[in-house]
């Protein structure tokens, strides 16, 4: 598949081969062979197509072709990454400059990014949701972030783009679906009026950079610990509580019993113990649903379409209680 995806250029008749190494030599490398055995996990719509290339000197890389209309976010995206690994961030997912210094290279037409393939792979499912181990780590890689990107100049964030307005997205999505899904609304806006409250007070939250997606299957694993954080295509600035609730949000979407499993239960408690104010976590995990939400309307996924809009109206109904669980004040 890869093979015929990347091979087509229609008014370059070119083999597959040739093209990975013109592409290679972008960056001063030479392709050896392309590595169609090694799975590569992360979700593959953030880019028009990728593939595992080894190089002659033996290093897997992740070649990305963008889709149109990415290429500048994904540079902007690339020189924070670089500053935060400058910064003392390990772990991350970093790309390579190409011989003129650019994280996004043209080549006939089309842009590319490069990027070593970092070791590690999915957590195991749905066991994982029991492991505090885990919940620990990925908290202790938000805390490093955080204190990787205290010194980050200003421009370098800003030119990710704007905070996230959640309110007008809320607000967007519920009369989207009151046009188009008048079922859908009527289940979604008891859910919504519960966070009014909440929603109002969006501007005055603590903002800070933000991974955008993070939650454990966008983290690679060992068996024992994190070996990379992947998917950073939505990075940006947020509410400082963003990343953690996200994590939190997906990891209990696999049932009550994950929701306030270990995992969960240790990534919240190692937060606190490093300052991190928790109150407000409940209301930030429901609230983040909604883009969930629109994401299976957007693929017209109606069993997740039931089921998203079945969390959202449990985790609405029991924020307090949440917050018992979790042991936040």
């Amino acid at each position: 598949m890869a093979n015929t995806v990347w091979s087509q250029y229609p008014a370059q008749k070119i083999t597959f081969s040739t093209m990975i190494n013109e592409l290679l030599n972008l960056w001063n490398r030479t392709a050896a062979t392309v590595r169609n055995n090694i799975p590569l996990t992360g979700s593959p719509e953030r880019c028009a197509m990728r593939v595992a290339v080894q190089d002659d000197r033996g290093e897997v890389l992740v070649l990305e072709r963008l889709s149109r209309g990415q290429a500048e976010r994904r540079r902007s995206i690339a020189k924070v990454l670089a500053a935060l690994a400058d910064n003392g961030l390990a772990l991350s997912l970093v790309y390579l400059p190409d011989a003129d210094g650019d994280y996004v290279a043209e080549h006939r037409g089309e842009s590319y990014m490069l990027a070593p393939l970092l070791p590690g792979g999915p957590p195991p499912r749905p066991e994982s949701a029991e492991h505090a181990w885990r919940g620990k780590a990925l908290a202790e890689f938000l805390i490093g972030m955080e204190q990787a990107a205290a010194s980050l100049p200003t421009a370098l964030v800003d030119a990710l783009g704007p905070p996230l307005d959640l309110p007008v997205y809320a607000a967007s999505l519920a009369e989207t679906v009151r046009l188009r899904e008048p079922s859908v609304h009527a289940r979604l806006m008891p859910s919504l009026d519960r966070l009014a409250p909440f929603l109002e007070s969006w501007a005055f939250l603590p903002l800070g950079l933000c991974h955008g997606d993070y939650h454990p299957l966008n983290v690679l694993w060992s068996e024992n610990a994190v070996t990379g954080v992947i998917d950073w295509e939505f990075m940006g600035p947020k509410p400082t509580l963003y990343d953690a609730a996200n994590c939190a949000g997906c990891v209990g979407s696999e049932g009550p019993a994950a929701l306030t499993g270990g995992l969960v239960a240790a990534l919240i408690q190692t937060l606190q113990k490093n300052g991190r104010d928790m109150a407000l976590l409940p209301e930030i995990v429901a609230s983040l649903r909604t883009a969930w939400l629109s994401e299976w309307l957007r693929r017209s996924d109606r069993e997740m379409i039931d089921l998203e809009l079945d969390y959202l109206d449990a985790l609405t109904c029991n924020l307090d209680r949440l917050r018992c669980a979790w042991r936040i004040g």
